[in-house]
């Protein structure tokens, strides 16, 4: 939901693509993921984003769906 700053952008790029890490603690963020393991993160993330979504995070998703009705006039 929006919530990436342009480092953390910069430190993803950076990892996914083998450049030099600028950000201090940035050498270890996100998962490498290979094709034995996907089936198995795809799982985790779906999980973890349903549990968000039920738990915490439904009154973010709430008002955002709120704020979408509006702009189209609902």
């Amino acid at each position: 939901f929006n919530h990436y700053t342009l480092e953390v952008g910069g430190v993803m790029l950076a990892r996914m693509l083998g450049w030099p890490v600028k950000m201090p603690g940035g050498e270890d963020y996100g998962t490498r993921l290979t094709p034995a393991q996907f089936d198995a993160w795809v799982d985790r993330a779906k999980s973890g984003y349903r549990e968000y979504v039920e738990g915490a995070g439904k009154r973010d998703l709430d008002w955002k769906q709120g704020i979408i009705r509006g702009a189209r006039g609902e």
